[in-house]
């Protein structure tokens, strides 16, 4: 298996930092791709690593977790960084921190997780620490530099613990896509907003995309876009990748999912790969 992260970044392009293939970890730019790595980039290098979470904010390309070994099925700790890397994408310049909460504890390190910035916050939800799956909420906060824990009202549904799915932000929600816990693959949308701290399972209709993990979304103009991605699980000897040349989307406002399978065509891509979005 092959795994990226991805993030948008300014208007005109987007950000693709590592992937699994015998230890990768280079950044890539587009819209002319552009590698990033070795003596182009200074400071707190990340090391190579799979299955990370990343963001984009203001300049500043945010990086937290991922695996750093080469077996997803390691039970070694220190395979999984829970250290926040920060890239001045003007400067080139890495910075690293071991950010401390205001409770006990920072979130353990993990991988699969999904990341994005709701406001000038730094979301993460979900993944796997060792074999325990996770459906954690945290939030960092850019400017103090505290991790916050957010307990969701009690006495609502939430989704199920779970690692390669998507996440995407709007004002102060965030939606959650698919995803698998290592048996299944979902293809459920869930809505978090951060004023009431409430989860609520959205219903599109229109049909929802197939089930699915590792899949790349983005959001344009309040509209959710949804590409490519994998409906088997890991051990699957035969595994089905859905087609990068369908892209599904979700117009958020009304809640109903379409499907366009046009080509997109680029110029050249970096090897081939699944991501694992923002």
């Amino acid at each position: 298996m092959i795994t990226a992260a991805v993030t948008a970044g300014t208007s005109h392009d987007f950000h693709v930092y590592g992937w699994f293939q015998n230890g990768m970890e280079d950044l890539r730019v587009t819209p002319l791709w552009h590698s990033a790595s070795g003596s182009e980039l200074s400071g707190d290098i990340p090391s190579a690593r799979f299955d990370c979470g990343v963001a984009y904010s203001e300049g500043k390309f945010i990086l937290w977790g991922g695996h750093t070994g080469t077996n997803r099925d390691s039970r070694i700790i220190n395979e999984l960084d829970d250290r926040v890397y920060i890239l001045d994408t003007v400067r080139g310049t890495w910075t690293s921190s071991q950010h401390r909460s205001k409770y006990p504890s920072q979130p353990t390190g993990r991988w699969g997780h999904s990341a994005t910035m709701v406001g000038r916050k730094f979301t993460v939800f979900g993944g796997q620490f060792l074999h325990q799956l996770l459906d954690h909420l945290w939030v960092l906060d850019m400017e103090s530099g505290s991790w916050d824990l957010v307990k969701p009202r009690p006495g609502f549904p939430k989704p199920a613990a779970r690692l390669g799915h998507s996440c995407v932000a709007q004002s102060d929600e965030i939606f959650i896509f698919g995803g698998t816990n290592g048996r299944q693959c979902f293809k459920d949308l869930w809505k978090f907003n951060f004023d009431d701290r409430q989860w609520s399972e959205l219903s599109p209709s229109g049909g929802s995309p197939p089930p699915r993990h590792g899949h790349a979304v983005a959001l344009l103009n309040g509209v959710l876009y949804i590409l490519g991605g994998r409906d088997g699980d890991d051990k699957d000897p035969h595994p089905q990748l859905v087609s990068a040349l369908v892209v599904q989307w979700l117009r958020l406002e009304q809640t109903c999912f379409s499907c366009m399978a046009s080509p997109v065509h680029v110029p050249w891509t970096p090897p081939g790969r699944e991501t694992t979005p923002c």
